[in-house]
Order: C-alpha cells, then structure tokens, then sequence
C-alpha cells in the first residue's frame, strides 16, 4: 500500500507508475498528497496507480523544469502537456482489479 501522510519538504515532482512498471503520469504540486487525491477522483487511469514516487526541489521553477524534462524524456503515457506521444498505448492500462481504490489509502493529515 502506498501512503502519502505529509506534503513537507518543497515542490514536488511525482510520478505514477502501474503494476508493470510502465510511467502513467508525471506532474509538479506543493501539495502532492493533494494532488494525488486530486487525480484519484478525477483522472480515468488513477486505478491502475501501483506505486507513487516523489522527488523534492528548493524551487518550484526548478520542480516544473524538472516536470518539462522527465515528460519529453520518460514519455508518460496520460501527459499531455509537452508530451508528443500522449495515449500512445492505452491498452497498456488494463482495468483495475476488484478493491484496488480501497487497497490504495490516501491520508492529508
């Protein structure tokens, strides 16, 4: 299980990867625990979410260069800023198994 309990420690660039390790999404917040709840209640590939990593910058100008960067090179496949390959395969993203939203908690506290 993944959790995010804290939003400490600068601007954040996040990525979110599937099961099989493949990049979904790539994006910068100050808040990245809310941001992630964010896309759990809005963005159609969010069940597929497997694993969260966070990389903390001193600046925000550095977090979006950063964002600009890893989306030209990494690709993500749910991107569309700045990505020339957005849904290139969705049939990579399968539908999520049954309790996989309950089995990936969120706590903003």
């Amino acid at each position: 299980m993944v959790y995010l309990t804290s939003d400490r420690g600068g601007p954040g660039l996040y990525r979110h990867f599937d099961a099989a390790g493949n990049l979904l999404y790539v994006g910068v917040s100050a808040t990245v625990a809310r941001r992630t709840a964010a896309h759990r209640g809005r963005s159609h590939w969010f069940p597929v979410v497997a694993r969260i990593t966070i990389e903390r910058f001193a600046t925000v100008t550095e977090a979006y260069d950063a964002e600009f960067a890893a989306i030209k090179a990494e690709r993500p496949m749910w991107n569309k800023e700045h990505n020339d390959h957005y849904g290139w395969n969705p049939k990579k993203v399968l539908p999520a198994p049954p309790g996989a939203m309950s089995s990936f908690p969120i706590s903003l506290s």
